[in-house]
């Protein structure tokens, strides 16, 4: 769980509003507040010019995680997903411009580094290439302009192998990339 939210305090400090589920602002002991705000899945809430709707994914029984449904006038419609197993809905009437998404590791790679116990926590608790590729299947249209890879794994992912299959599934007209350090996007619909 900490993982999720090692730095809750420090945002806090530096005068940083957080947007939490109840449960994760009670296990790290958030004093709930002006900087902090408790958030629930399907209802919508207005951050700035933002309008963010935040959704329950599976991923660890003991915490509950969200992704995110955002719009804004200027970058249109972004689905944000990591730290889950799959996608619980689909968001194809959406027509999302942008889809930020979890894609730890290759089932095959990770086959062959870890024990039983620790590869088992990971293959129930992230989400692999394949169920990444289905996801963005489900939830691809026309207005599909950006696939962000997220929380690849250092030891159990090939970032060239999954950018190229996922560009496979999105098709040409698609920029899809890998998140590391320093990556610059242009999110705008139309940009010119």
């Amino acid at each position: 769980m900490i993982d999720h939210s090692k730095y809750t305090g420090e945002y806090i400090k530096r005068g940083i509003t957080v947007y939490s589920a109840f449960q994760t602002q009670h296990a790290v002991e958030t004093i709930t507040g002006e900087r902090t705000k408790v958030i629930e899945p399907l209802k919508a809430i207005k951050v700035g010019n933002f309008i963010v709707t935040p959704f329950n994914v599976p991923h660890d029984k003991d915490i509950e995680c969200y992704g995110y449904l955002i719009k804004h006038e200027d970058i249109g419609t972004l689905l944000f997903v990591t730290d889950l197993l799959y996608i619980p809905y689909t968001f194809k009437s959406k027509k999302l411009n942008t889809i930020m998404i979890e894609c730890n590791h290759i089932t095959e790679l990770i086959d062959q580094s870890y024990n039983n116990s620790l590869r088992n926590r990971v293959v129930q608790t992230h989400m692999n290439l394949e169920t990444c590729k289905q996801a963005i299947e489900a939830n691809k249209t026309s207005c599909l302009s950006n696939v962000i890879l997220l929380h690849l794994s250092d030891s159990n992912s090939n970032e060239k192998t999954m950018v190229a299959e996922v560009q496979e599934v999105c098709g040409d007209g698609v920029n899809v990339v890998a998140a590391n350090k320093g990556l610059n996007i242009d999110l705008n619909v139309c940009s010119f």
